[in-house]
């Protein structure tokens, strides 16, 4: 019989509560993207016979989660350095499970938007010593997963963030440009390096305490005066993006003035006239801020399932 290929569900929550009451639960759900991967690590070359001797093996799981909810995002962020739990199943009925106390494995979410998608593009990854992975595999061909939720995989459309934007306002009380060619946002890990957590049987965890911030605006209807009143918002110009969910919740991006470089590009040629406005900064993690809740585009309940607003503070 036939392998069945691909992962059915990735989970990641609080560290210490898998195997007690999971806590703080976020699953990847309706997600495009999804692989497991395993490779060599810290191999020794012996070059007169051409052998690789691999002493761990890295493995990977990536996935691009189209319930990409601002609550979501920032909790992810919260779980850096291999502070979480994570049960991985996939649909030949493998289950992993990473416990942050002994064989903790990494994450780095990307916040991403564009004219077509928002999502968090997800990746988890670790290596470990060839004989702790092995062990690792023969436990996940037996073990039961643990409910994560309703249903198991997490799928709940409800949940999709559409490409629908409301403004593009800098600074907030104007529209940047009174049509788009591209509109492209997106907030990543910078990872400075990487790390083997204390006694703790996993390597090759990111470390990160910066999120690079990189956003691109376009348009193909510039002139003279555009490109003039563009310039004239200055170098550090605040920015705000948001976007519809369902029903009147809204997810919020404030970028406060002196936080993002404004740099503005002309390019007028013998067929359009393109105007581009990048934005970008790296910014550390402490000075983002998640704000639920109805007056930030969430329901009255708070919870950030609905809506949220994303505060970047100047530097």
């Amino acid at each position: 019989m036939a392998n069945t290929s691909g992962v059915a569900q990735i989970g990641v929550m609080a560290a210490g509560t898998l195997n007690a009451a999971p806590t703080g639960v976020v699953l990847m759900g309706l997600a495009s993207n999804q692989s497991f991967t395993t490779e060599d690590a810290m191999v020794t070359k012996i070059e007169r016979d051409d052998y690789e001797i691999a002493h761990q093996k890295l493995l990977t799981f990536s996935a691009d989660t189209l319930q990409p909810s601002l609550y979501a995002f920032m909790t992810l962020l919260s779980y850096r350095g291999g502070n979480c739990d994570v049960q991985a199943i996939l649909e030949n009925g493998m289950v992993y499970k990473f416990l942050a106390a002994t064989n903790p494995i990494g994450i780095t979410p990307v916040l991403y938007l564009d004219d077509e998608s928002r999502t968090i593009k997800v990746k988890l990854k670790a290596s470990f010593p060839v004989a702790v992975w092995q062990a690792m595999e023969l436990a996940a061909a037996s073990a039961a997963a643990i409910n994560l939720g309703t249903p198991q995989s997490g799928r709940d459309s409800a949940k999709i963030r559409k490409s629908s934007p409301l403004f593009t306002q800098s600074p907030s009380t104007a529209e940047m440009f009174s049509n788009y060619s591209k509109r492209t946002v997106e907030i990543s890990p910078a990872v400075k390096g990487t790390c083997h957590p204390g006694a703790k049987q996993s390597w090759n965890i990111d470390l990160y305490d910066r999120m690079q911030v990189n956003g691109v605006f376009q348009t193909e209807d510039a002139t003279k005066q555009l490109l003039y009143n563009q310039e004239a918002k200055g170098m550090f110009p605040e920015l705000w993006l948001k976007d519809a969910n369902a029903g009147s919740y809204f997810d919020l991006l404030k970028f406060e003035a002196g936080c993002l470089q404004q740099k503005v590009k002309l390019d007028n040629n013998d067929t359009k006239a393109v105007l581009t406005a990048t934005y970008k900064a790296r910014v550390p993690i402490e000075k983002i801020t998640l704000g639920v809740g109805a007056a930030n585009g969430d329901s009255v309940d708070g919870t950030g399932v609905d809506g949220g607003t994303l505060t970047f503070a100047a530097l």
